[in-house]
């Protein structure tokens, strides 16, 4: 009889202790998900800026260009 107590606490202990690793996996598992959702969404973030920074960029050599070619043309008109 003692020995069957013995078993069944012993199993009562495992079977506490598997049930509390299984929570703190699954709430190891969340912590994870949302540091993966943060560092997709930095990500994100910093491509946009990247991409518009690149836009920005080309839209100002744009108007450079164009104002170099109003000039070029000015002075092609004086000139003939």
């Amino acid at each position: 009889m003692f020995i069957l107590a013995v078993v069944f606490i012993r199993f009562r202990i495992t079977t506490t202790l598997r049930q509390e690793t299984g929570k703190e996996r699954e709430k190891d598992d969340f912590i994870l998900k949302a540091q993966n959702r943060t560092a997709a969404l930095r990500y994100r973030e910093k491509k946009k800026l990247n991409e518009k920074k690149r836009l920005d960029e080309v839209a100002g050599l744009t108007r450079r260009n164009q104002e170099l070619k109003s000039k070029a043309r000015f002075f092609l008109f004086d000139i003939f």
